[in-house]
C-alpha cells in the first residue's frame, strides 16, 4: 500500500487522531509519519515514553530500589525494560515478577488472562483452575480446622493430578 499523503514510498504506520470528535486516519511513509508527529513523538512511545510510564511503577522508592536490581540471568535492570518496553530474557519476568504486575494491572487492568482460549488448551486450564481453587479451599479448611473437609479436598486435588 503506497503512502496516502505522498504517494511514492511505502506505508508502514496507520495514523489515526481524534481531536474533538473529528477523526482523521492514514497509511503513512516513515517520512509522512516523522512530518506528521508533531503532537507526540512515535519513537517516544515505543522506546519507553507512554510504554515506559505504564511500566514504571507508580511508588517512587519501589522504582528507586529496582533500578539497582538486574536480573540473575541476563544482568538486564528494570529501568531498561521501563525505557524499551521489552524485558532481556524470560528469567527477567520471575526476577521482576511485582513490578511488572503492578505494570501489567495498569496497562491492561488484570493480571489473569480473561480471553478466549483456544480449544486443545481449555479442558487442561480448566483442570489446572479447578485445581488451585481446591488447594486455596484446602488452605481455608485446615486454618479453620476442619480436618474431614481438608482430607475430601485433598483426595479431589490427587485425583486430579493422577488425571493430568
Amino acid at each position: 500500500m503506497k503512502c496516502e499523503r505522498c504517494g511514492q514510498r511505502e506505508a508502514t504506520y496507520y495514523y489515526r487522531e481524534n481531536i474533538n470528535g473529528k477523526e482523521t486516519k492514514a497509511h503513512l511513509c516513515s517520512v509522512c509519519a516523522s512530518e506528521k508527529e508533531s503532537s507526540f513523538s512515535l519513537g517516544d512511545f515505543f522506546s519507553g515514553g507512554i510504554v515506559g510510564q505504564m511500566l514504571s511503577p507508580t511508588p517512587m522508592e519501589k522504582h528507586k530500589r529496582a533500578e539497582n536490581k538486574r536480573c540473575s540471568l541476563c544482568s538486564c535492570d528494570f529501568s531498561y525494560i521501563a525505557k524499551t518496553g521489552k524485558a532481556g530474557c524470560p528469567q527477567c519476568y520471575i526476577d521482576f515478577a511485582p513490578l511488572m504486575e503492578d505494570a501489567l494491572k495498569r496497562l491492561h487492568g488484570n493480571t489473569v488472562h480473561k480471553g478466549r482460549i483456544p480449544r486443545e488448551y481449555r479442558e487442561k486450564l480448566g483442570t489446572r483452575r479447578e485445581q488451585e481453587q481446591l488447594e486455596k479451599q484446602l488452605r481455608e479448611a485446615i486454618a479453620a480446622e476442619e480436618y474431614e473437609r481438608a482430607a475430601v479436598i485433598r483426595d479431589k486435588i490427587r485425583s486430579l493430578n493422577s488425571e493430568m
